[in-house]
């Protein structure tokens, strides 16, 4: 399951909304229109989703689990809540988990527990709108499509004109190693990373810098893509035309379970399903709107954690 969701962040850091979409004709053409439209910073707004897995073996389909996800950011006052239901054979009972921010500091509840936990953000609110700002409008240092550029977003990508909106969708069929060194020759990953580096930089310690640099360079290398394309994604992203905003991203995978078999320990490969398979689907909404984040009381009478950790660790320091 870690690999998946490792596989999954490649996805979504390079099919996101925020890598420039350059291509000859039409695809070039509905991006650049987008650009042009949508808000240059971070904004309120909801989203909502929901996320199927079920496997397959000897013809029959069973489904292992459903969340449905509820979403809500707001910009001013800067808060976030985030609510998921998780229905699963396996758990039993259906598990409920919520995430709240506001006043630099998240609240958080665990279903199965029955219990809530406290943390205080590691940055400012106005550090955290910079970043957000940085993700909403990225710099882009050469505003010419370069001849690489061009070629690699037409050979991978194609945009179909639905009326009220685009819908870029990923082609099929893709070798994963090639379009690994596509990309790479388009955009140069190392400078990519380089710069992800540098942002992280002023909200990580050593350690966690250490870790971060490594588990990037495990993931963004010709191995992972190939992995990942293995899954027979499909990816489709919609945006509104008169606005830029995003409306809708559905990706689905289907994968043949023996592409993990052997990075597994053999006494748990054998009770691996034959194909596994999400889908996922996403729609976002209330762009700018008022987005009022209300914290349970519950939440706010609980404990902080890092308190906690800390008054353990004094009264283990005095003894």
């Amino acid at each position: 399951m870690k690999k998946i969701g490792a596989l999954l962040i490649v996805a979504i850091v390079f099919f996101s909304s925020h890598l420039p979409i350059y291509a000859q004709g039409g695809v070039a053409d509905a991006w650049t229109e987008l650009r042009s439209k949508s808000n240059k910073e971070f904004q309120s707004f909801k989203l909502k989703g929901e996320v199927t897995i079920s496997s397959e073996s000897q013809g029959r389909e069973s489904e292992l689990a459903f969340i449905e996800s509820d979403m809500m950011v707001s910009e001013d006052p800067l808060g976030f809540q985030i609510l998921l239901d998780i229905v699963s054979p396996m758990a039993g009972e259906p598990i409920q988990l919520q995430m709240y921010g506001t006043d630099g500091v998240t609240y958080s509840y665990n279903g199965q527990e029955d219990k809530w936990s406290q943390e205080e953000w590691s940055m400012s609110d106005k550090e955290i709108r910079e970043q957000l700002n940085e993700v909403f409008n990225p710099e882009e240092s050469d505003t010419e499509i370069t001849e690489e550029q061009s070629a690699f977003q037409d050979k991978y990508y194609k945009v179909e004109d639905d009326g009220d909106r685009y819908t870029f969708t990923l082609k099929k069929d893709i070798d994963g190693k090639e379009f690994y060194q596509d990309f790479d020759k388009a955009y140069d990953v190392e400078s990519i990373l380089d710069k992800s580096f540098e942002q992280s930089e002023d909200q990580l310690d050593d350690k966690q810098k250490d870790e971060y640099i490594e588990n990037a360079k495990k993931i963004f290398n010709e191995e992972s893509f190939a992995k990942f394309f293995a899954l027979k994604p499909n990816l489709e992203v919609s945006y509104d035309k008169k606005t830029g905003h995003l409306m809708n991203v559905e990706l689905s995978i289907d994968a043949d379970t023996e592409l993990f078999k052997e990075n597994m320990p053999e006494e748990q490969a054998q009770f691996l399903p034959e194909k596994l398979m999400i889908q996922a689907s996403f729609q976002a909404s209330e762009y700018g709107e008022n987005v009022e984040i209300s914290v349970p009381k519950e939440a706010l009478d609980s404990v902080n954690t890092e308190e906690i950790i800390e008054d353990d660790a004094s009264n283990e320091s005095e003894n």
